[in-house]
């Protein structure tokens, strides 16, 4: 619980001074001398700020090495309101709740109970970086297996962290052939028991519309950009796919100050959560539903394709976040998307961050099965925890990164104008992802907590099982 605490207490908003300096805390918080371990400090952006960590502990006799992985950086903190400079004192944050109007029975029940910890990235996923330090202190002075421990920044913004981190843990898994059986996630669950074997997919499908500008006394001599961007939000946000609803993030016009004029320009992307149906699909899908609000108005409606980009160079995510003054990723691919549109009309086309689904069942990996669903056994006899199976970690998480088909990765990359480089593949066999997670309430919002007692009581004697039973192989 004080680790917790200290952690909880360390400030690590993505995208801020707490993250950059965090990596810098907890190597020094978790070298765990005298024992044989091997760490590795791995730069993630250009400036060198923020940094990914990688600890491996060589193992004995097999080959076979497992990956335990988790974030440290965690959302912002302004949706606490006048309690934001509590959200990361769990103490004080309490005491102060308790007094509260707003709080509904159940959290105010859970504010009496000692055995949950409030505060910003208690859940998400403090408590995971904790189960995963004294996982690392346990397992070091063992003779076996091969494991590898992976604390990485920015999975909250464009997941920067695990991928920098990917080719150096290839280079080590090569050095040493070694073949990575399966990579074991500690983030967050709100369903105690859960144990997911996949991660879910992430696309940004982004909108723009040109249309032809009138004057607003006569609004029917043109065609506004803004009015067709809204209707097509309207459908969109009533289609599901893969059971979840397409939700819009962003929508804005592109007119620079006031102008008597309607909108030529209008642009808006949308998140889609899928698991099984290739990017592509998707987008003829979508293309399909908004069609005929283009079909009224006159005007084409297009999915940007691989053709569009020859001639002209295409370009890379990392030149996009370096470039002064260009902006993001997601900038980048409107600016490209533009200079493909000269004419009024939609379309559509995809940009960063992309999060491949993937999934593998516990068959292929029959080893870490056996590990896995004997320590599963093992932990509910001792503890009276029952677990279950869930196919798809309900999240964006990291996990994506690890393994991907890379044939849903070219139907990403073949509708999106800048370039976002796959990660490496890491082994020849099929890698199984697993989360298993602390568990709480209402992460991301500002009554965010852990249960203590399953996560950090509960989850370490499963992990310590897995680890045991993995050596015995």
């Amino acid at each position: 619980m004080a680790l917790l605490n200290e952690l909880v207490s360390r400030p690590s908003v993505v995208g801020t001074e707490g993250e950059a300096n965090f990596a810098e805390f907890l190597y020094e918080r978790i070298h765990p001398d005298p024992y044989p371990v091997e760490s590795f400090i791995i730069p993630v952006d250009a400036d060198g700020k923020r940094k990914s960590l990688l600890y491996y502990k060589p193992g004995k006799k097999s080959r076979r090495a497992l990956l335990f992985l988790g974030h440290y950086d965690t959302v912002d903190v302004k949706d606490y309101g006048r309690y934001e400079e509590l959200a990361f004192s769990p103490s004080a944050l309490r005491r102060a709740l308790k007094k509260e109007r707003r709080i509904l029975p159940e959290d105010g029940k859970d504010l009496e109970d000692k055995r949950y910890l409030f505060g910003r990235g208690s859940l998400d996923m403090k408590a995971g970086i904790a189960l995963l330090i004294s996982i690392l202190h346990w397992s070091a002075p063992l003779s076996a297996p091969f494991l590898f421990f992976a604390f990485v920044p920015d999975e909250e913004g464009n997941s920067a962290g695990i991928r920098a981190l990917l080719p150096v843990l290839k280079e080590v898994l090569d050095a040493h052939r070694l073949q990575l059986v399966a990579v074991v996630k500690a983030d967050f669950t709100t369903t105690p028991g859960a144990i997911y074997t996949g991660s879910t997919g992430k696309l940004l499908v982004n909108l723009l519309i040109r249309g032809i500008p009138t004057h607003a006394s006569s609004p029917r001599g043109g065609i506004s950009a803004v009015s067709l961007l809204s209707e097509c939000v309207s459908l969109l946000e009533r289609m599901k796919i893969d059971g979840k609803p397409v939700v819009c993030l962003r929508m804005r016009d592109l007119q620079e100050g006031y102008s008597v004029q309607t909108p030529e320009l209008a642009w808006a992307y949308f998140n889609v959560f899928f698991h099984r149906r290739h990017p592509e699909a998707i987008l003829w899908g979508i293309e399909q539903a908004i069609s005929p609000v283009f079909t009224r108005a006159g005007i084409p409606l297009k999915t940007l394709s691989p053709l569009r980009f020859r001639g002209r160079e295409r370009t890379s995510e990392a030149g996009a976040s370096a470039s002064p003054g260009v902006g993001d990723a997601r900038q980048q691919s409107l600016n490209q998307a533009l200079n493909q549109m000269e004419q009024p009309g939609g379309i559509l086309f995809f940009s960063p961050p992309f999060y491949p689904p993937v999934h593998q069942t516990l068959a292929t990996a029959p080893s870490f099965r056996f590990s896995l669903l004997n320590a599963v056994e093992e932990t509910q006899s001792r503890t009276g925890q029952t677990f279950h199976f869930h196919p798809y970690y309900p999240h964006i998480s990291d996990l994506s990164f690890i393994q991907p088909s890379m044939e849903v990765w070219s139907s990403f990359q073949s509708h999106c104008p800048v370039f976002f480089p796959p990660p490496p593949i890491l082994s020849r066999q099929p890698v199984l992802v697993v989360d298993i997670g602390p568990c709480g309430k209402a992460p991301h919002q500002w009554l965010e907590r852990v249960d203590t007692h399953y996560s950090l009581n509960i989850l370490p004697i499963l992990y310590k099982k897995i680890i045991e039973n993995f050596a015995k192989e």
